[in-house]
C-alpha cells in the first residue's frame, strides 16, 4: 500500500553536484506523508551510486528504472515517472528537479491550498532565485519576471509563454486523466500540466518563494539565457528561435488534438472560451497585423517584449505553413 499521500517525481541526469541536498531538504519536510519516485536517465557520473545510499535509508526513497535505452530527455523522464505514479493511487503529485532546495513547509502549505477548493487543481509557489552556493541573487522569481498574477488571465498567457515553473509544482493527480501520455515532440512538461490544469479546473498562486532556484553553468534563468545569445551568438540565437518556432508548432497541434478526446462538460468554461478565441484566431483569414493586435488587446502577451516578438514571428510562420487550414476551436460547440 501507498504510505503517502503525495507521489513526488524527481528525473535525474549527472546530477551529483546538488542531489543530495535536494532529497535532503524532501527528507526535512514538515509534512511527512509522501514517497519520492526517481528515474535516472543513464547518468555517467555518481548519481545512481548516491540514489542506491538515499533509497536504502529510507523506505519512502523509490528508483524506478529507465526501460529501454534512448537518449536523455528531461520531457520523456517526467512523462515516465507520472505515468508510473498515475497508476499508484495518490491523490497528489509535485516536481522536483535535482538541483534546488525546498523550504521545509513547501508541502504543507501547497496541499493546503489545493484541498481548500475542490476546484483547484494545481497550485504553484514563487522561488527565491540563488547562484550555486545558495547566496541569494533575489528574493523572487516572480517579481524578477515580472508576472502579475492577480490581473493575469492564466489562460490567455499559457498561449505565449509558461509561468507555472516546474519545480514548484504540487498537483491533483486527476489532471493526469487529460495529460497523459504527454503529446509528443513538446519540450515543456511544466507547461502542458498547467494547460490542462487550468482547462480541467484552476491554478492558484502561493505567493511564498517555497524553493532555492538555484542558477548555474548549465541553469540559467531563459530570459537571460536568450538576451545573451541575441547579444553575443546570434548563431545560437537563430538557432534557439527555430526551437522555439517547432515547439509553437507542436504546441498548437497537441492543444488542437485534444479536441478529440475530452467531454466539454468538464471543461472551466472561462479558460475555454479563452483558448477557443485563440485558436480560432490563429487560424482565421484575418492579416498578421490585426491578428497581433487583436491577441494583445485582448491580453494574451508573455511576460517581456522579446517574447512577444518571438511569440509574432511564431504565429506568422506556423501561418505561411498551415495557411490551408480553415477556423477552428480546441472543442466543437
Amino acid at each position: 500500500m501507498n504510505k503517502g499521500t503525495i507521489a513526488i517525481a524527481l528525473a535525474t541526469f549527472n546530477g551529483e553536484s546538488y542531489l543530495e541536498e535536494q532529497i535532503n531538504s524532501i527528507l526535512s519536510q514538515s509534512y511527512e506523508s509522501w514517497d519520492l519516485y526517481i528515474c535516472d536517465d543513464g547518468s555517467s557520473d555518481s548519481t545512481p551510486d548516491i540514489l542506491i545510499r538515499l533509497a536504502k535509508s529510507d523506505s519512502r526513497i523509490n528508483i524506478i528504472e529507465k526501460p529501454f535505452k534512448e537518449p536523455p530527455s528531461h520531457y520523456n523522464n517526467f512523462h515516465r515517472l507520472l505515468t508510473y505514479i498515475q497508476g499508484k493511487g495518490y491523490p497528489y503529485f509535485a516536481l522536483c528537479d535535482q538541483d534546488d532546495v525546498w523550504a521545509t513547509n513547501k508541502l504543507s502549505e501547497q496541499i493546503k491550498i489545493l484541498e481548500k477548493d475542490s476546484k483547484t487543481t494545481l497550485c504553484h509557489s514563487d522561488l527565491s532565485v540563488v547562484n550555486e552556493h545558495l547566496n541569494l541573487i533575489h528574493e523572487s522569481f516572480c517579481i524578477l519576471n515580472k508576472f502579475n498574477f492577480v490581473s493575469m488571465k492564466l489562460m490567455r498567457f499559457l498561449m505565449l509563454d509558461n509561468f507555472a515553473v516546474g519545480c514548484t509544482i504540487v498537483a491533483k493527480t486527476e489532471i493526469l486523466e487529460h495529460a497523459i501520455p504527454f503529446p509528443e515532440n513538446l519540450t515543456n512538461h511544466d507547461w502542458w500540466l498547467a494547460i490542462c490544469a487550468e482547462l480541467f479546473g484552476e491554478i492558484k498562486f502561493l505567493n511564498q518563494p517555497l524553493v532555492l532556484y538555484r542558477q548555474h553553468q548549465n541553469n540559467q534563468i531563459g530570459s537571460t539565457k536568450v538576451i545573451e545569445k541575441l547579444l553575443y551568438k546570434p548563431k545560437s540565437f537563430l538557432s534557439l528561435l527555430k526551437k522555439h518556432r517547432r515547439n509553437f508548432e507542436y504546441s498548437t497541434e497537441a492543444l488542437l488534438e485534444l479536441n478529440k478526446h475530452e467531454p466539454i462538460e468538464k471543461i472551466n468554461m472561462k479558460s475555454y472560451d479563452d483558448l477557443n478565441f485563440y485558436l480560432n484566431l490563429i487560424h482565421s483569414k484575418k492579416n498578421l497585423l490585426k491578428i497581433i493586435y487583436t491577441l494583445h488587446n485582448r491580453g494574451y502577451c508573455s511576460r517581456s517584449l522579446i517574447k512577444d516578438i518571438v511569440a509574432t514571428y511564431n504565429i506568422w510562420r506556423y501561418r505561411l505553413k498551415y495557411k490551408s487550414k480553415t477556423s477552428c476551436g480546441i472543442l466543437k460547440n
